[in-house]
């Protein structure tokens, strides 16, 4: 009777001491995902609110897109020396070289509005991944703790049962 009342104790310890080290582990995973959730967001917030236009690719498109406008503007001032061209066919190359800046620009603006769109798809996709495993870290805790509770129910069963097959 003392050994099985003994052992009833020793399962039931057991059951405790597996369910709070389990709820330690299950609390470092909280956690990590915890800082990984900030890392996402951290990350979202420096890609999603860059200046695109800043970008050194960007930058260089735009740079190369008035170098040519400028060399473009040189070329149609120096032909109208030359060939006597009226100020208004020198205007419109002036013109035509001002629409070559801004339809860059603009497919700069295109870009960076599409560049946003994917910051907010890789931004969501993530942290759908860690709500999820967030959820699954929360049944675990959930069935470690109906585990526990059903060890230690056994424990307590097994012990009562063989006190009353003794009498």
């Amino acid at each position: 009777m003392i050994g099985t009342l003994i052992g009833g104790g020793i399962g039931a310890l057991g059951s405790v001491v597996g369910a709070i080290g389990s709820a330690r582990k299950m609390k470092q995973a909280g956690n990590m995902l915890t800082a990984q959730q900030a890392q996402n967001q951290t990350w979202y917030d420096k890609e999603y609110n860059t200046d695109y236009t800043q970008r050194a690719d960007a930058q260089a498109i735009l740079n190369r897109t008035r170098e040519m406008a400028n060399e473009n503007r040189k070329r149609a001032r120096g032909m109208a020396v030359v060939s006597g061209a009226t100020d208004e066919a020198v205007a419109m190359e002036n013109e035509a070289s001002n629409n070559m800046v801004s339809d860059t620009m603009g497919n700069i603006n295109q870009s960076a509005d599409a560049y946003k769109q994917s910051v907010q798809g890789q931004f969501r996709a993530t942290q759908q991944q860690l709500d999820q495993q967030q959820y699954n870290n929360k049944i675990s805790e959930a069935q470690n703790i109906a585990n526990a509770a059903s060890g230690v129910s056994k424990a307590g069963a097994g012990i009562v049962g063989s006190i009353f097959d003794k009498k």
